[in-house]
């Protein structure tokens, strides 16, 4: 039996433990509902593990033993919400759209004021191509629920992306305002996940195909960004762009000098040259 065969056969086997005498060993646990569908979910892995492995073609719809599983829960409580959400999370890992709505219509019934809900119809939504479908899901998500990072930045991706199919929309008056607001909600995910370097990359990128940025605002945001890098001399060129931008000369100059290893000379070459003549325009303007 190959390692991963060997994988998939522990992983079924510890979800049909977890399941079958889960009630029985946490009959006092109030989340025994939430362990169940971690086991669940497991399956749902390893199954997805073993089609993949096996070269099987893409399933039409949940595997037999998920679906019932899952179906049982929902019958033995009706009144939980993270069922169907869990659900429908199945289904869009097996690609299976449709079997999703589903159960996410089930889950807002249950709760019509579900965030996680919505932020997955939004996903949907954009597999489908429905820009503005998905960002008004998104938007939802996050007016629901503000504290969760990622509600923000995929609105912030769908309203920076397709800013131009979005003007007199609820999202801005032109595609400047909607890309504002995609702006705005990069910053905050940025806030609520500090650490995380692809939410820090895109708030400090999208000032650059703004009209008019605040380069003081874009070099701080690069700064995050270089302070947990992999690669902290190739950030550090967005410094000396930004620092340029703002007439910070000699900064821009510091981290010229300091943070250029491993870098292409040309492209040193051509950001001394940037340097230099935003200086000399500088110092003409004082005149």
């Amino acid at each position: 039996m190959s390692d991963i065969a060997l994988v998939v056969n522990r992983l079924v086997t510890f979800w049909m433990l977890c399941f079958i005498f889960g009630p029985a060993l946490y009959a006092e646990d109030a989340d025994l509902v939430l362990t169940r569908l971690r086991a669940v979910e497991i399956a749902a892995l390893a199954e997805k593990i073993r089609m993949q492995t096996a070269g099987l073609p893409a399933p039409t719809s949940l595997p037999p033993k998920i679906s019932e599983a899952l179906h049982l829960l929902s019958l033995e409580h009706p009144e939980r919400v993270e069922i169907p959400v869990t659900a429908a999370t199945i289904a869009i890992e097996f690609d299976l759209p449709h079997t999703a709505e589903l159960w996410l219509h089930r889950a807002l019934l249950i709760d019509p004021k579900h965030a996680a809900a919505y932020w997955l119809f939004g996903g949907l939504a954009v597999k489908r191509l429905d820009i503005v479908e998905a960002a008004a899901c998104y938007a939802t998500a996050v007016e629901l629920d503000d504290s969760v990072a990622a509600y923000h930045f995929d609105l912030a991706t769908v309203l920076t992306l397709f800013r131009h199919d979005m003007d007199a929309t609820r999202f801005g008056a032109n595609s400047a305002a909607v890309l504002q607001r995609g702006l705005d909600h990069y910053r905050r995910a940025s806030e609520l996940e500090p650490t995380n370097r692809e939410y820090l990359r895109a708030f400090a990128e999208t000032h650059y195909i703004l009209e008019k940025p605040d380069w003081a605002t874009a070099r701080n945001a690069w700064f995050a960004v270089w302070k947990i890098s992999p690669r902290p001399n190739f950030d550090a060129l967005h410094l000396v762009r930004t620092s340029i931008k703002e007439g910070r000369f000699d900064e821009a100059t510091w981290w010229l000098d300091t943070q250029s290893d491993g870098v292409s000379a040309v492209v040193l070459e051509k950001l001394r040259e940037q340097l230099d003549k935003a200086r000399i325009l500088a110092e003409k303007e004082k005149r």
